[in-house]
């Protein structure tokens, strides 16, 4: 990433479907800054990215050598681990929340922030990291619009219907990406009610 210099999301994507393909279990916590807009919108973009270099070096100081750190698209962030629990994370969540709420020093500006959170656990290559980033980033958005930034653990707080529509959309998004494959064309015949005869 340009702005922070982490690995991107193509490199979270790499790094965790090779942990999973080696069978390790993994987590993953997808965190974001709050309406970061009104920060960039306040004062510029070039204060945006300072902010967001920032955050970057805290979460980096916050999780050490228990986990990778990447940025994501705009102003979240993902932190993966093979060696983290699950009530570690959530500690590291709470941890780098308290930090936003007391404000980060850029240019003589303390800037509070707002934070989102959701979090995920995989168990080897049972599921490819596509449906994994679409479960993170559910947890995430689930965080965002309803819970005003409590942290979404999705093994332990999403319903099933929920997995299983999104098991479906990625099922949907892969078979499109790979030529359409899984799909066939169906014809309806349109009938005359009067008639009974085919119109179409």
């Amino acid at each position: 990433d340009p702005v922070t210099v982490l690995p991107n999301i193509n490199s979270y994507r790499e790094d965790l479907t090779r942990m999973m393909n080696e069978g390790k279990s993994t987590i993953s916590l997808q965190v974001g800054i709050s309406k970061f807009s009104e920060v960039n919108e306040l004062y510029g973009y070039s204060h945006g990215n300072r902010v967001l270099q920032e955050v970057a070096w805290m979460i980096q100081e916050i999780v050490k050598e228990r986990g990778n750190v990447y940025r994501l698209n705009g102003a979240s962030f993902a932190i993966l681990s093979d060696k983290l629990t699950r009530d570690e994370t959530a500690a590291i969540y709470d941890n780098i929340r308290y930090r936003f709420q007391r404000g980060v020093q850029t240019g003589g500006i303390k800037n509070i922030l707002d934070s989102n959170g959701g979090m995920i656990s995989t168990y080897g290559s049972e599921i490819n990291a596509g449906t994994i980033c679409s479960y993170l980033n559910y947890a995430y958005s689930e965080s965002k619009k309803r819970l005003h930034g409590e942290l979404v653990d999705f093994n332990g707080s999403i319903d099933y219907e929920g997995t299983k529509s999104l098991e479906l959309i990625n099922t949907i998004r892969d078979c499109a990406a790979d030529g359409c494959r899984g799909f066939s064309l169906e014809y309806l015949p349109v009938i005359d009610a009067v008639t009974e005869g085919v119109n179409g």
